[in-house]
């Protein structure tokens, strides 16, 4: 079933859980491949994990998503013990280091695990020429209904992968902007109407990946879903962070040898009552550094 006659979509958020609304949506095509494509979401102690939006993983250890994603509040963000990324065949698995762009303007964060997590991972696209380029849209976000013109949310739709395509009509120095062609709506961005299985993003598909099929066959994440600009509609127009605009971040990072990991987050309750104290860090050592290693005394 293309996108442009499908009467089922999904939703994807780009906003945080205290401020939910439409990202994007994408036609109800659910799909067993992309499978380095996951959910992200929270876990605080004595509750189920909750998952509000979707990451990618660019390499064995790497996820990249939207900074939103882990807001706590507007402000805020929550502890790195909280984070989680649910993957099929992994289960849920929490992050060593989270790390997010020195610039204020991008929605990423790039989540780091123990090397060698992930077998089946897509790396960064690199080059600058992503306009016209065909990508498959993937995410985890809720299905909606065509009811008499309007689009109706399908209750607890989300949580299953789905993905379609589209093309990247407009390139700015931060995002990767495309529109949901139809026939009878608009063509907002006059790039020739729709390709098959046409689809855009909306709840809860934030952070996930739009991939362009490179030079050397491989599929590459070229943008990270953002945000939503005319609302859950046919000729509605979605924005993706440009993952070749922030390479030199992403290497700086990547290209470091695997963090050592000196702290849990975890709930401190001993020195609450001190002033000073910071209520949910307690600095504990959880992998001693190379020089007591026994490799680095032999």
């Amino acid at each position: 079933m293309k996108g442009k006659s499908c009467a089922y979509l999904c939703w994807v958020s780009a906003v945080s859980v205290l401020a939910a609304g439409a990202v994007a949506i994408v036609p109800d095509l659910p799909t067993k491949e992309w499978q380095g494509v996951g959910r992200v979401g929270r876990q605080w102690p004595g509750n189920q994990p909750r998952f509000n939006g979707t990451g990618v993983a660019i390499g064995d250890r790497w996820v990249l998503a939207c900074r939103h994603l882990l807001l706590d509040s507007p402000t805020t963000f929550i502890p790195e013990s909280v984070v989680r990324f649910r993957l099929e065949g992994k289960g849920d698995l929490t992050p060593r280091r989270v790390h997010f762009p020195p610039q204020l303007t991008p929605d990423l964060v790039l989540l780091e695990f123990a090397p060698n997590t992930f077998t089946t991972w897509y790396a960064p696209y690199r080059k600058d020429d992503e306009k016209g380029k065909l990508v498959a849209v993937v995410g985890y976000g809720y299905t909606f209904r065509a009811q008499g013109g309007a689009l109706k949310q399908v209750q607890n739709s989300d949580g299953v992968r789905r993905a379609g395509f589209n093309r990247v009509s407009v390139v700015t120095d931060w995002q990767l902007r495309m529109d949901f062609d139809a026939p009878g709506a608009p063509d907002a961005y006059g790039d020739g109407g729709p390709v098959e299985k046409e689809c855009i993003v909306a709840g809860h598909d934030s952070g996930g990946p739009s991939l362009i099929r490179d030079t050397d066959g491989k599929w590459k994440v070229a943008g990270i879903h953002e945000t939503l600009a005319d609302g859950v509609t046919y000729g509605g127009r979605f924005y993706d962070v440009r993952v070749s605009r922030f390479i030199s971040w992403l290497d700086s990072v990547m290209r470091r040898d695997a963090s050592p990991v000196w702290y849990s987050s975890a709930r401190c309750t001993s020195f609450e009552s001190l002033p000073w104290a910071a209520p949910r860090t307690m600095w504990t050592l959880k992998r001693l550094p190379a020089f007591f290693s026994r490799t680095a005394t032999e």
